[in-house]
């Protein structure tokens, strides 16, 4: 079995800052948010052996926020590539990668993120991804190169106050 978890970043300053996209950082309440999910992602049974994230500062800082809930500081990687690319370059980026892991996480931004668990989930995937949320999909594989479009199984969906707009939507309804 393979698994992907797909992160987006955390909450990130304005898009109006006086700086370049690439180096917007995330902003205290970004940063909150990660933390909350911690207890979330250390119930699952899936965890990441290696995360890969964009090279943009915000998904830099949420993927070492992100790897310290694991104690894997050392086991993260920057990609340019995954700098906003489209949804079938990410699931192209996870084909690539070394058979001997079994799961990874790919930090990266939305819609790209979003797009690729469309493209890779078994199901409808519909639900828009806030910052901070991390997607699991599993895949009965023994290679990364295996993965094909609507073969993934959820393992989880996980945002933070996912509880609070659940009970929003359903009151609402």
């Amino acid at each position: 079995m393979k698994a992907v978890i797909l992160v987006r970043h955390a909450k990130a300053g304005p898009k109006d800052l006086p700086m370049p996209d690439k180096d917007r950082p995330l902003t205290e309440r970004g940063k909150n948010d990660l933390r909350l999910m911690k207890p979330t992602l250390l119930e699952q049974a899936i965890k990441p052996e290696h995360v890969f994230s964009s090279s943009a500062n915000r998904t830099a800082q949420t993927a070492a926020i992100y790897a310290a809930f694991y104690d894997m500081c050392d086991s993260i990687s920057f990609h340019d590539e995954l700098y906003h690319p489209d949804a079938q370059a990410i699931v192209d980026f996870a084909r690539r990668r070394d058979n001997g892991l079994q799961s990874i996480a790919i930090v990266g931004h939305n819609p790209e993120l979003e797009e690729a668990a469309q493209l890779l989930w078994e199901g409808r995937f519909d639900a828009t991804v806030p910052t901070s949320a991390c997607i699991c999909l599993s895949f009965n594989v023994e290679r990364w190169e295996d993965i094909r479009e609507n073969m993934g199984k959820m393992e989880y969906y996980e945002f933070p106050r996912k509880e609070e707009r659940e009970s929003l939507e359903s009151k609402s309804t």
